[in-house]
């Protein structure tokens, strides 16, 4: 069908009847609706019959203004017209579909005030219309300002109610073809103004079953207002298809087999050749393949849906199994069906499996619309007219881009750039690349990144590595020896996102390069290791990329700058910031310069070679509209997708950097220093984000403008001094500031900014200054789409996504509490969902739903806590990291002479570091310091002693005052234990005597005391609180019976046994509401509103609560009889759901345990499920036998889904760790069997050992005694490291220890030990093993040990040290 919609502002003028005549004969709509038509009804139907339309409805105009009509012809079917005084809604019968949909008109008001009110009515309006309806119009409005072209920015606060009404609505814009705008004032020059005053917008059911529709922009002469022709059917043109590796296909046994024989043909040509043809074979035996099977999941839903018709229309023999049989088949290709649209939508946070096809499908269209390339103007003012000129556009913008400039003379640039990539470091980066490596590479990737032109995703060299690698390892290794690299396999597609809602001309485009998996795979290598030497090469005012260095820092760097110059008000000199743009930063380097940079760092010529092909072999293709056109072969710049771009981009800068420090050692430029002690700073690059800070004055403003002219013509960078701005401390006067940026080539002065995304000047109106968090989460979360989200796919949502926003943020500011309330709000809103526009009840508190799941809450983030638990790791970073830039800053400014942990707050001191000491007692309490030589830990300064409320150890008197540091209570690395028991009380003797010391004379350091491996995390952060604040107030249960214990071990086991039950998480949740009393019966719904009707339905014998619902109500024991399991020692307490699920989850431990608590929540959720039938349909339950028997079935298919996981997962997605020393001769290894024997209570230790060399030589045999350190673990940690050392004593160099602790061995193998006395043991013996030739840990077993037990036994109660050695080891 075709509906011609325009505002033809009067059908009286003497243009519009005849240019409606003439669209009407060319394009010959089904309909037609026409708004402002300023004219009574006769001239309208006059108009009509002159069009030879059968049918019309009129909505006349008021006073010569206003006025609609809608006019059809004969084989378009109306069921229904309704009229109001601005739309005109017209019911249609479409016999195509079998099924009909309301057209509705629309000329809305220019006044926003009654468009507000017009929004509400169409809201209300649509509940007449059902689900599938378009609404089509003039709707005066935009949605943004990238709507509008030329006048005033309109402000975001007025674009709000338009954007609303389409979210609230759910609405999907059906886009358009030709120009962006459907208005224009047709001005001249700067005063025209355009605007998308028109559009069509959709339902989401609507767009499902006419999803090809077009919206064509027509341009008129009779009107200000273009024509929008709507066409449910266009005329497509066949494109040529893509191909991509499909991941449904691999669930198929024979996919395999396909990939293996099209992968066993020879192909002559190199080993990069032979890979290319092979993978190539592989796509054509994959689509004949496919062709062979239903691989159309939508055409298979159909025509099952039409056979199960069919049976349930007739009266074959074995119906129930024919039926059983196709509805099985109906579901796997349900399930295939959101895996292809879940594929498609490329969404990382949503996984399918959870029944959320319709949110991936509604993704999938909406960024399909939104990339859609119709039409581009031209650098002249032209516009493309077709397809190939807007692929000529777009080729010839690119190739402009990528065209090399003029060489220049580098010598200034290069000079200075020190020679820092050493010999050792040239050996490592050009070393021999192997299996492990190419691999590790490859399963980095994630499987289902868009793929290369070739369309195989990494998925598809995951899946296949044992069939593909013995071609694929010696074609990467073939790069790496010759440095010859195939074009074909570097051609790259570029794929054109937009920047801004409605982009015009190539420029609002970000080109997102998509590389082959195999260049990818050498890229990755080659990023892996120049990674690893770029923090000797690159300025520590560079914080992109390298590891140890955060964007965090610059974000925290360039506040404290910026907030010393707001404050700053005296002085007779000015300082500024410059805030630089970059232009295309990554598509301009030219390669050239980076190859000199590269040889004046050092690094060698098989590198550069390397970086050089991979570079100049590249050639480009660009994705338009689902096809692959045109070709660029370049000659500069870099692709954003390469994983190697970043880093070769933070080398180009680093000439910049070169030319800023030699214009400070000149002094033609001075640096801003904010603290007398601190650092002076000229510059931060995160990337190509740069600020730099100099003095405010012509001269140095002229200086800068000089640097950047070099740096442009030597790198091919260009400044985009309109998008750049400066800031000015206070004490600058006006005039010297308009000079300033006069100088700078017409800079425009800032007074609040954004770098990197946070803002950089932070004011009094915080929450005005962070609202933009809440806006976006709130923009994300009313995003209709989403509402199409499961139960499970909105916690991800709320989790994965909406937390993620404020996260960034919340690392370096503290966010006011209001702001953190309203989020929460926000969130919980949206959990609980809402109905008519309005939230439904909350029947769990948010404070609830934040606490962890196994204490009873969903795992949502209290945001205080989670920001304060954020800002300790900027603490902890700069605690533990001093050397770093940011920490010299803050250091030098807030606390020279003291600790963070100690310092006092500072009078003038920026908003940043006023939230970093509100999160210092965090840390406070849970750091403390790990003895290594004792050298930098105060005894009394420092919280320093595990198992003790302050840390710090009691002196018994004065005397003790003499000493300073820890180190003074140590002697050859042992403590001196008369010295510590005569200063101090006896159970802070006993507890230092415990710390262990470490032999290899570590340093003394920072330990994390929440979390194992002693590294402060922010989860570890967050749990800390949330466990203390539960420590400090016991939260009341809510609702669901009488009080127990929050908790106690039996409700927390209750918890951990619910989220472990293999069922549907949807049913997880179900349950959870019922433990909890957020499940809304009808005595709950009336307890909380006082209306309705308690009583329950399915019985009419008492309140509907959760208890009566599942357990009592006759109708559910009927159920309970009639299914497999009998609970009987839970009958007691039927009065109270969770302590009757309590009964129920104590049989876990029985066989089978899990399954049938498993079985057991699927019946409670079939009970409820046929409760609502009764509640909302008003259908007749089902008998009980058939209610278990759906519970079964759908228990039955979660264990087969696990089953398939299982199995699927065991497949090769990842590759098993080799033993380090797997293969090597064990001729002439020691093995060393350690035991220990100690007591409760009890200080001593007895070690024993027996050493025996390969294969059965018994050499030596010793008993030891140490001192206990009361902890079964850390006393075996201990006894090892007694024996390494007495191993090295005796000059072994090969030697495998056994020992009994799993939990220790684990530990060794992580490195990750469970507390800071652990910690030093575990560092020690690391650092031993590393001096042996060969040094193994293994569990030792029970009868090889039994020696070693006696020894320790009688080591126990000996006095000296005893050792028989048997013979020699030499």
């Amino acid at each position: 069908m075709r509906a011609l919609v325009w505002n033809c502002q009067g059908v009286g003028s003497p243009l519009t009847v005849p240019h409606l005549r003439e669209v009407n004969n060319l394009l010959s709509p089904n309909l037609i609706f026409l708004s402002e038509t300023k004219n009574r009804r006769l001239v309208v139907d006059r108009i009509a019959r002159g069009l030879r339309f059968d049918n019309c409805v009129v909505v006349e105009a008021m006073h010569k203004s206003g006025g609609m009509a809608v006019m059809w012809k004969e084989d378009t079917k109306v069921l229904e017209v309704n009229q109001t005084a601005f739309t005109i809604e017209v019911r249609i019968e479409d016999y195509e579909h079998h099924c009909d949909w309301w057209f509705v008109g629309i000329y809305a008001s220019c006044d926003a005030q009654i468009r507000k009110e017009q929004w509400r009515v169409l809201r209300d309006r649509s509940r007449l219309w059902g689900d599938r309806f378009l609404i089509a119009g003039d709707f005066n409005d935009i949605v943004s300002n990238d709507e509008k072209w030329g006048g005033t920015i309109r402000e975001e606060r007025s674009l709000k109610d338009f954007k609303v009404f389409i979210d609230q609505n759910k609405l999907t814009d059906l886009g358009y073809e030709g120009h962006p705008w459907t208005w224009s004032n047709h001005w001249e020059d700067e005063g025209e103004i355009r605007q998308r005053l028109d559009r069509g917008l959709a339902s989401y059911e609507w767009v499902q079953i006419f999803d090809k529709t077009s919206c064509q922009h027509l341009d008129t002469y009779a009107s200000d207002h273009s024509m929008l022709l709507l066409d449910t059917e266009p005329h497509k043109v066949k494109r040529k298809k893509r191909f991509y590796f499909d991941k449904r296909w691999i669930q198929r046994e024979e996919c395999q087999q396909v990939v293996e024989k099209a992968w066993q043909f020879e192909e002559p040509g190199s080993r990069m050749f032979r890979i290319t043809k092979k993978i190539r074979n592989c796509r054509i035996e994959l689509l004949k393949w496919r062709n062979t099977f239903h691989a159309n999941s939508k055409r298979q839903i159909e025509e099952l849906g039409k056979e199960l018709e069919a049976v349930r229309g007739s009266n074959p023999v074995n119906k129930k199994e024919v039926s059983a049989e196709i509805k099985k088949q109906l579901k796997e290709a349900y399930k295939k069906e959101e895996q292809f649209w879940c594929q498609k939508a490329r969404i990382e946070w949503l996984r399918d499996g959870d029944k959320n096809t319709r949110y991936f499908h509604a993704h999938v269209k909406g960024r399909r619309t939104r990339n859609m390339i119709r039409k581009l103007q031209r650098d002249d003012g032209s516009w493309t007219t077709n397809e190939e000129e807007v692929i000529a556009e777009i080729s010839d913008f690119f190739r402009g881009l990528f065209t090399s400039g003029e060489r220049s003379d580098m010598t200034e640039m290069l000079e200075g750039i020190p020679h820092s990539i050493t010999q050792d470091m040239n050996t490592n980066l050009t070393k021999q690349v192997d299996e492990d490596e190419i691999k590790v590479a490859l399963f980095s990737m994630q499987s289902d990144k868009a793929p290369g032109q070739d369309g195989m995703t990494p998925l598809f060299f995951q899946r296949f590595w044992s069939t593909i690698k013995g071609d694929l390892i010696p074609a990467i290794q073939s790069f790496f020896s010759s440095g010859f690299m195939l074009k074909s396999i570097n051609h790259t597609v570029i794929s054109l996102i937009p920047k801004i809602q409605n982009p015009t001309n190539v420029k609002n485009f970000r080109p997102i390069s998509l590389c082959s998996v195999i260049y990818k795979t050498i890229s990755k290598i080659l990023a892996n290791r120049l990674k690893l030497v770029l923090d000797k090469c690159i300025s520590n005012t560079q914080s992109a990329f390298i590891p140890d260095r955060q964007i965090l820092d610059n974000v925290i760097l360039a506040h404290e700058y910026m907030h010393y110059l707001k404050n700053k008000r005296q002085g007779k000199e000015g300082y500024m910031a410059i805030k630089l743009d970059m232009a295309k930063a990554y598509d301009r380097v030219e390669w050239h310069f980076l190859q000199a940079m590269m040889q004046k760092m050092g690094f060698c010529a098989q590198w550069i070679t390397w970086i050089t092909s991979c570079l100049k072999t590249v050639t480009y293709s660009f994705n338009c509209n689902g096809e692959t056109k045109g070709f660029v072969a370049p000659e500069r710049g870099i692709r954003q997708g390469d994983p190697l771009s970043p880093y070769l981009f933070l080398i180009c800068s680093e000439g910049f950097s070169n030319l800023l420090k030699k214009a400070e050692e000149r002094n033609d430029i001075k640096g801003l220093r904010i603290s007398r002690q601190g650092p002076i700073l000229t510059h931060l690059f995160f990337a190509d984000d740069s600020l730099i800070f100099c003095k405010a004055n012509v001269q140095q403003a002229n200086e800068i403008m000089t640097i950047l002219k070099k740096y442009e013509e030597a790198s091919g960078q260009l400044i985009n001094l309109e998008k750049s701005s400066v800031f000015f401390s206070k004490n600058m006067p006006m005039e010297q500031r308009q000079a300033v940026c006069s100088s700078l080539g017409g800079m425009t002065e800032m007074k609040q900014g954004k770098y990197l995304g946070l803002p950089m000047v932070i004011s009094r109106t915080k929450e005005q200054i962070f609202g933009f968090i809440k806006e976006n989460i709130k923009t994300k979360i009313q995003d209709w789409r989403n509402k199409l989200l499961s139960t499970a796919g909105k916690e991800v949502m709320l989790k994965a996504v909406s937390m993620a926003m404020p996260t960034y943020a919340m690392s370096v500011f503290k966010l006011p509490r209001k702001l953190c309330k309203d989020i929460s709000s926000l969130m919980a809103n949206y959990w609980w969902g809402e109905a008519n526009g309005k939230n439904k009840l909350h029947w769990v508190s948010w404070k609830r739903m934040s606490m962890s799941r196994n204490a009873g809450g969903l795992g949502f983030k209290d945001i205080e806590a989670y920001n304060k638990a954020l800002l300790g790791k900027q603490i902890w970073r700069i605690l533990t990291k001093p050397n770093l830039l940011i920490s010299k800053v803050l250091r030098a400014r807030y606390f020279p002479k003291d600790s963070i942990l100690t310092c006092k707050p500072h009078k003038n001191a920026s908003w940043i570091w006023q939230g970093l000491l509100g999160a210092r007692s965090l840390i406070e309490k849970g750091v403390i310091r790990r003895i290594g030589n004792g050298r930098s830990t105060s005894i009394l300064g420092h919280r320093w002693i595990p198992g003790t409320s302050s840390g710090r150890p009691t002196p018994l008197g004065p005397q003790s005052c003499d000493l300073k540091m820890v180190h003074e209570l140590i002697s050859h690395h042992r403590w001196k234990k008369n010295t510590i028991l005569k200063y101090f009380m006896q159970s802070d003797a006993e507890k230092i005597l415990n710390i262990p010391i470490s032999l290899m004379g570590r340093e003394d350091n920072f330990y994390w005391q929440h979390n194992a491996g002693g590294i402060y995390t922010v989860s570890s952060g967050y749990k800390c609180q949330m466990k203390e604040r539960a420590n400090a107030k016991m939260i009341t249960p809510e609702a669901a019976g009488p009080s127990i214990s929050e908790g106690g071990q039996q409700l927390r086991q209750m918890w951990n046994t619910l989220w472990k039950l293999n069922i549907k998480h949807k049913v997880k949740i179900f349950i959870w509401k019922c433990i909890t009393g957020a499940l809304p019966v009808r005595a709950a719904i009336f307890r909380k509103t006082r209306l309705g009707d308690p009583v329950c339905r399915l019985c009419g014998d008492d309140q509907e609560t959760v208890e009566h619902l599942m357990l009592n109500c006759q109708h559910t024991q009927q159920i309970w009889k009639a299914a497999p399991l009998q609970w009987d020692g839970a009958i007691d307490q039927t009065g109270d759901f969770r302590r009757w699920w309590i009964r129920i989850t104590d049989a876990r431990n029985r066989p089978r345990g899990m399954e049938h608590i498993g079985l057991t929540a699927n019946i409670l959720w079939q009970a409820w499920k046929e409760r609502n039938q009764k509640e909302f349909e008003n259908k007749t339950s089902c008998s009980p036998a058939r209610t278990v028997e759906k519970a079964h079935k759908e228990w039955l298919e979660q264990e087969e889904i696990m089953k398939g996981r299982t199995s699927q997962s065991t497949r090769e997605t990842s590759f098993t760790q080799e033993e380090h020393y797997k293969g090597q001769d064990k001729e002439g290894t020691i093995c060393l069997d350690v035991a220990t024997t100690s007591q409760h209570g009890q200080v001593s230790l007895g070690i024993g050992v027996t050493a025996i060399k390969h294969p059965n030589t018994r050499l030596a045999e010793w008993a030891l005694k140490e001192r206990s350190k009361g902890d079964k673990v850390t006393d075996e940690a201990v006894a090892i490291q007694l024996v390494m050392c007495k191993a090295l004593e005796h000059q072994w160099s090969r030697i495998t220890i056994q020992f009994q602790s799993q939990d220790l061995m684990r530990q060794i193998k992580h490195k990750n030990p469970s507390s800071s006395r652990l910690a030093t043991l575990i560092d020690d013996i690391l650092s031993m093993q590393k001096l042996f030739r060969m040094c193994l840990f293994s569990l030792a077993k029970e009868e090889s040990s039994k020696r070693s037990r006696e020894l320790s036994s009688h080591a126990y109660g000996i006095l000296v040290d005893e050792e028989w050695n048997l013979i020699s080891a030499r």
